[in-house]
């Protein structure tokens, strides 16, 4: 898997040179919905570090007005498994507040 990623990224930064230095972030999928996906993008920023890459994986997130998502949180799970730093994850203002993150 980290080949195949290093790979990626390796064409990525061949075909955007002039893109490739004011990259911060890569979008991994959108709104993730379970912990299903939480875990993949966990291991993703993990191979990311191991390769030496140092832009991280941002993940945007609209659970409804309270934190949740079909009546579970969407938010404890998603830190305790990806633990991001703070400007890793965009969610709105709204639910900023009621997780205290």
């Amino acid at each position: 898997m980290n080949d195949k990623i290093n790979q990626y990224v390796s064409k990525f930064q061949q075909q955007n040179p002039q893109f490739i230095a004011n990259l911060k972030y890569w979008f991994p999928v959108d709104e993730p919905r379970s912990i299903d996906q939480y875990y993949p993008i966990a291991r993703l920023q993990e191979i990311l570090e191991e390769l030496g890459y140092q832009q991280k994986l941002l993940a945007h997130f609209s659970p409804e007005w309270n934190g949740q998502r079909n009546g579970a949180d969407v938010f404890t799970p998603y830190i305790n498994t990806v633990h991001p730093t703070p400007l890793d994850s965009l969610h709105n203002e709204y639910n900023f507040h009621a997780v205290g993150y």
